[in-house]
């Protein structure tokens, strides 16, 4: 039986608002974070090739109140 969560997930990067469709975090102490995320956009005009050279938000939230960010370029 499929449980309901809570969770939402959003994701920025510019002036550019985005669906996140899965994504992976793997991080641990003294090392570099990283991010797997798969996006999607209503918008055609997006260049996602312009996207990955922005700075990028990860914002999970929970109950309607963010709870964490996951910032990088």
């Amino acid at each position: 039986m499929p449980v309901q969560s809570d969770l939402r997930f959003t994701f920025t990067a510019g002036p550019d608002a985005f669906e996140v469709v899965e994504f992976r975090l793997s991080e641990g102490l003294s090392e570099t974070f990283h991010l797997d995320v798969e996006l999607s956009s209503a918008n055609p005009a997006i260049d996602f090739g312009q996207v990955l050279d922005r700075p990028a938000l990860l914002t999970i939230w929970q109950g309607g109140q963010a709870v964490r960010y996951v910032h990088g370029s």
